[in-house]
C-alpha cells in the first residue's frame, strides 16, 4: 500500500510503500542528509518537521530534540500513513568560495579551470588567459558526502563491491554539473577550456581516480601517487573535451595531500623565513609548520565537526547559519535571516561563550536546562536551533586532532608555541572564525591576535596560481619532496597529547 508524502516547501508529492523507512524514501527525491551515522538516529541530521500529525517520539528523539517537538529523525521511522512534512534545504553552496584578488599576466587565448575537491565542499574556479583574471566561480556540495561524512567512511565504503565505483561516478558527475553551469553562467563553450588542475586531499585524490585506500588503511600509511608529481587524468570523465590537460596535484604522503601542497604556495610558506604555522580547518585538519627553510606536516583526523556536518543543527556557512555569538549570547546570523542552524565557526564561538559563561565546563560537560537535559538553546529565535552534550563531543574531538597535531610539531622542532610568529588559517570557513574564541577555547596556540592571519580557502587559491604561472606550479612540484610528513597515528605519545588537547584550556604549552 502506498503512502502519500507531501514535501514543504513546494508542496512535492512523492510515494512510500507502508513499512519503508522515511529516510530512505526521501533519499530517492534527492533530500540531502549526511549519513553519518548510518540510520541509528545518533546524529541528528535527519530531522525533518512534521505538519501533520506526527508519529510517537522514540527516546533518542526525546534527548535530542525534548519531549514536545514536532520534529522526527527521518531514519527512525517507518511508514504506516499518509503524511506532510517540512524538509530543511540547506544545500546551495554556489557562490560560497570566491577567491578575489588573484590577477595574471595575460598569456594568449583560451580558458583553464582550477578546482579545490574539499571532502565536504568542492570549490570550481574557470580562468581566462587573455584578461588574465578569474572569470567565474562555483561551489558545491561533494556529492560523496551522503554516502560518509568522512574520508574514513568512504574507505570502508570503497571496500564494498559496487562501493568504490559509486563514490568515483558521483564525484565526476558533480564536477561535470558544475562545469556545465559555469559555463552557462559565464556564456562560454566548455570546447574552449585547455587545462583543468584539481587541488584534493589524499583520499579524495583516491577516489576522484577510481582508487580505493591502497596503502592508506595499514602502517606505514602510503599512497601509491606519494612524490610523482602531477597526477594524470581523463578530461572527458568530468565533460571536457578528450585529450586536454587534466591533472591533480602532486600528493606528499598517504594523509597530506595536493590539497597542502596547494595551501603552502598560496600561503608561501616555502619562500618564507621565520616560524610560522598553517592550520587548514577541514575535515581533515591539516597542519604545517615552517622553521625557516624547513616544512613538517601532520594530518589530523578532525572529521566533518568544522563543517557543521553530524552535529544536531549543523549546516555549511551559507545564509541562515549562525556565525559566532555575541557577548550576549546571540546570534549573529550569513545573511541576517532567521538562525536555522549553526556553521564550523558558530561551534566555535558558541563554545567559547558557554564556557565564559559557566554553562560550559573546561573538559566539556554541558549544562542542563529546564527540561534537565544537557543541551543550550540560541536565544532569540524559535527554540529549534540548539546546542547538545554530543555536538560539544563532536567539537572536542575534532578541537583534539588538531591540538595534537599542533602539538607533535612544535614538540619535535622544539619550538614553544610563544615562538611562533604567524599563525595562518585556512579552511572552508577559516575567514569567519572568531579568532579570540579559538584561543579561548584552546582551539589554537595562545599567540597575540595580531599574528593571526587569514587565507581564503588557500588550495583554491593555490590551484588557480599554479595555472596562472607555470614558476608556482614549478615550485609545487619542488615542495612534495621537501616536506617532512608526520603519520600522528604512530606518534608514541599520541594518545596522551590527543587526551590532553580535548579540554577548553588555552593552548600555552
Amino acid at each position: 500500500m502506498a503512502n502519500k508524502i507531501t514535501i514543504i516547501p513546494g508542496n512535492r508529492i512523492i510515494f512510500a510503500e507502508t513499512g519503508e523507512d522515511l529516510k530512505s524514501a526521501l533519499d530517492r527525491q534527492e533530500a540531502f542528509f549526511p549519513r553519518t551515522c548510518g540510520g541509528r538516529g545518533r546524529c541528528g541530521f535527519c530531522r525533518v518537521r512534521w505538519l501533520s500529525a506526527p508519529p510517537p517520539m522514540v527516546r533518542r528523539e526525546i534527548e535530542l530534540l525534548g519531549n514536545s517537538s514536532d520534529c522526527r529523525l527521518a531514519c527512525l521511522h517507518r511508514l504506516t500513513s499518509d503524511c506532510i512534512l517540512e524538509v530543511p534545504l540547506l544545500q546551495e553552496l554556489s557562490g560560497s568560495k570566491n577567491i578575489p584578488g588573484i590577477k595574471f599576466t595575460p598569456q594568449g587565448e583560451g580558458l583553464a579551470a582550477a578546482a579545490d575537491l574539499g571532502t565536504t565542499t568542492v570549490a570550481l574556479y574557470l580562468l581566462d588567459f587573455a584578461q588574465g583574471k578569474v572569470i567565474g566561480q562555483y561551489s558545491f556540495l561533494n556529492p560523496q558526502v551522503n554516502l560518509g561524512a568522512d574520508v574514513m567512511t568512504r574507505l570502508e565504503l570503497a571496500k564494498v563491491d559496487g562501493g568504490r565505483i559509486k563514490l568515483t561516478q558521483i564525484i565526476q558527475q558533480g564536477f561535470k554539473s558544475a562545469l556545465e553551469n559555469l559555463a552557462e553562467e559565464n556564456k562560454i563553450d566548455l570546447g574552449e577550456v585547455s587545462k583543468i588542475l584539481i587541488a584534493g586531499n589524499t583520499v579524495m585524490t583516491h577516489l576522484f581516480l577510481g582508487w580505493g585506500g591502497e596503502g592508506l588503511e595499514k602502517a606505514p600509511f602510503r599512497s601509491p601517487f606519494e612524490k610523482r608529481g602531477c597526477i594524470p587524468f581523463r578530461s572527458e570523465t568530468i565533460g571536457l573535451q578528450p585529450g586536454l590537460e587534466a591533472q591533480m596535484f602532486p600528493v606528499i604522503s598517504g594523509f597530506i595531500g595536493g590539497d597542502i601542497t596547494a595551501g603552502i604556495i598560496a600561503s608561501g610558506l616555502d619562500e618564507r623565513d621565520g616560524v610560522r604555522l598553517l592550520v587548514d580547518l577541514g575535515t581533515n585538519g591539516e597542519v604545517v609548520l615552517s622553521v625557516g627553510s624547513k616544512l613538517y606536516a601532520a594530518s589530523a583526523s578532525a572529521g566533518p565537526a568544522f563543517e557543521g556536518v553530524g552535529m544536531t543543527c549543523g549546516m555549511p556557512a551559507i545564509p541562515g547559519a549562525v556565525e559566532s555569538i555575541t557577548v550576549e549570547g546571540y546570534g549573529i546570523i550569513i545573511g541576517q535571516s532567521k538562525a536555522v542552524g549553526f556553521c564550523g565557526s558558530g561551534y566555535i564561538s558558541a563554545a567559547a561563550y558557554l564556557l565564559s559563561s559557566g554553562l560550559l565546563n573546561p573538559w566539556g560537560l554541558l549544562a542542563k536546562d529546564r527540561d534537565n537535559l544537557r543541551r543550550w538553546y540560541l536565544p532569540g529565535g524559535r527554540r529549534k536551533v540548539f546546542i547538545i552534550q554530543e555536538d560539544i563531543r563532536q567539537l572536542q574531538l575534532a578541537k583534539g586532532a588538531i591540538g595534537a597535531g599542533i602539538r607533535i610539531l612544535l614538540e619535535h622542532t622544539g619550538v614553544k608555541p610563544s615562538e611562533l610568529e604567524e599563525i595562518i588559517i585556512t579552511g572552508s570557513f577559516g575567514s569567519r572564525i572568531d579568532v579570540s574564541a579559538a584561543l579561548q577555547i584552546g582551539l589554537l596556540p595562545d599567540i597575540p591576535l595580531e599574528k593571526i592571519t587569514f587565507l581564503d580557502n588557500a588550495a583554491g587559491r593555490g590551484a588557480v596560481m599554479c595555472l596562472a604561472d607555470e614558476s608556482y606550479l614549478h615550485r609545487a612540484l619542488q615542495v612534495q619532496h621537501s616536506v617532512e610528513a608526520f603519520s600522528l597515528a604512530e606518534h608514541p605519545h599520541f594518545q596522551e597529547i590527543f587526551i590532553e588537547s580535548l579540554t577548553f584550556k588555552r593552548f600555552n604549552g
